[in-house]
């Protein structure tokens, strides 16, 4: 159990609609829906992905711009994907 402030920046949301919500600090969502979900701590979210009824656990770290190009050269993916769906899941 972490009991230290974790001092990330507030969530950053860009045209993302929210409805029942809570949202983790260091979350980016980009033009997306989330609807009676919660979004922990830096997560992101891609372009006109759709969340319902869902947990998504938050990381611990910011992976660098390296780490990212990586996790996608071996198609893992280390956010929610452009247009993904997402309902009653906990991921």
């Amino acid at each position: 159990m972490y009991t230290s402030q974790r001092y990330l920046p507030p969530a950053k949301l860009i045209n993302a609609r929210l409805t029942d919500a809570m949202v983790g600090n260091g979350s980016i969502l980009d033009t997306c829906v989330v609807d009676s979900a919660v979004v922990g701590h830096r997560v992101r979210i891609g372009k006109n992905c759709v969340i319902r009824d869902a947990i998504v656990h938050g990381c611990d770290f910011y992976e660098s711009k390296v780490m990212r190009e990586e996790i996608l050269k071996t198609g893992r993916c280390d956010i929610i994907m452009r247009g993904g769906r997402r309902r009653g899941r906990i991921i």
